[in-house]
């Protein structure tokens, strides 16, 4: 019983290793539609963390570190309101998701699919 309960914590453990490098993704909200006017909001996310953004139209995604999940905005702050999903950010690395939710995101996240210690 105690070496199967060790041998389940080690292999647990071996999942996470300590320096693993967290996954990261670059975005620019932009005010209008189809990435133009000015960037209004600057960020570097992480997976599975929600941020709240300044209103805006459309964005781009840069340099995916894990090239898998959706993304996620959301109408309120704190990733509430109205939500939609969106796979095809990582092979477009663009959404003009004003299309998609009807109006300008307040929150968005990055929910993925890979083997990393922020998962």
């Amino acid at each position: 019983m105690v070496k199967s309960t060790l041998a389940l914590l080690a292999a647990i453990v071996a999942m996470f290793p300590v320096n693993a490098k967290f996954q990261t993704l670059h975005a620019k909200i932009f005010s209008g539609y189809r990435f133009s006017g000015a960037v209004v909001d600057e960020l570097q996310m992480v997976k599975h963390q929600c941020y709240n953004v300044r209103p805006g139209r459309s964005a781009q995604y840069l340099n995916p570190t894990d090239r898998s999940g959706a993304l996620l905005m959301c109408t309120e702050k704190d990733c509430c309101g109205v939500c939609t999903a969106n796979t095809d950010f990582i092979r477009t690395g663009l959404w003009d998701f004003y299309l998609d939710v009807g109006t300008s995101v307040l929150s968005m996240k990055w929910v993925a699919f890979g083997q990393a210690a922020n998962e």
